[in-house]
């Protein structure tokens, strides 16, 4: 660049861009997010946020700009300009002009579709068993972890994994999964005592082999255990498909 428009540039500067250019660069390697915008206004209008969203997140492909709500379960994001619509898992409610508050609810579901794919991807136990022990070993040797008891076990002893209200989140000290990160559910037919409480339901996580964590689902259980409704209903479900659905009622995006 510096040959080309013959300017000179400090080294500062030249580091700014290279991260910058590293940032798109890995942005466009990854998945689009198929997205429907649905603007009652003029054409011009919606393009132009159509336009204006991109610019923001270049992960998102609006492939589509419509005045009217449709049925939208093959998209994976539907932006809604407005009140209109139901409010669904896959849809975001924004203004017209696109300010602070709604860039950040565009970015919390993009951060929460690893959450998703957690939840998509996990195994889901009902079991019968009395000590926490006994969980760790029976989810593990379910899903075929078992190779992971001694690093979740290491991370009881250094302080029990009991979060409140019924719920516990092990997860191994220093090991990672080969491929990606796992999430193994299990809910046990009665509460059992886990460190200084009651726990029910237990949330097995399993990094992966960077020992990368998905920060965005612990706030989101976290915030979920707050609501002792949401816990209640979750301890009652008797399949992955019911466990997911009630977790993203529960108001996770």
């Amino acid at each position: 660049m510096q040959k080309k428009f013959e300017i000179d540039a400090s080294d500062s500067a030249i580091s700014y861009l290279t991260i910058h250019v590293q940032l798109i660069i890995q942005e466009e390697n990854h998945e689009k997010i198929n997205t429907l915008l649905v603007f009652p206004g003029k054409n011009v209008q919606g393009e132009l946020l159509r336009y204006k969203i991109s610019t923001y997140f270049t992960n998102i492909e609006i492939t589509n700009v419509t005045s009217e709500y449709m049925n939208l379960d093959n998209r994976q994001l539907v932006i809604i300009v407005g009140d209109q619509g139901g409010i669904r898992s896959n849809t975001i409610h924004i203004s017209e002009r696109l300010d602070g508050n709604d860039v950040r609810k565009i970015q919390q579901f993009l951060d929460g579709m690893g959450t998703q794919d957690l939840l998509k991807d996990s195994y889901f136990y009902r079991i019968n068993v009395s000590t926490p022990a006994e969980v760790i070993r029976t989810l593990t040797e379910s899903s075929g972890y078992s190779d992971f008891i001694p690093y979740i076990q290491e991370r009881e002893r250094m302080s029990t994994t009991d979060i409140g209200n019924y719920v516990a989140l092990p997860h191994p000290f220093l090991k990672g999964s080969p491929t990606q990160a796992k999430l193994i559910i299990g809910i046990n037919k009665r509460p059992i005592k886990w460190g200084m409480q009651e726990v029910q339901l237990i949330l097995l996580f399993i990094q992966d082999a960077n020992l990368t964590t998905n920060e965005h689902f612990f706030e989101e259980t976290y915030r979920h255990v707050k609501k002792i409704d949401v816990i209640q209903k979750l301890i009652q479900t008797d399949s992955k498909q019911d466990f997911i659905k009630t977790w993203n009622l529960g108001g996770i995006l």
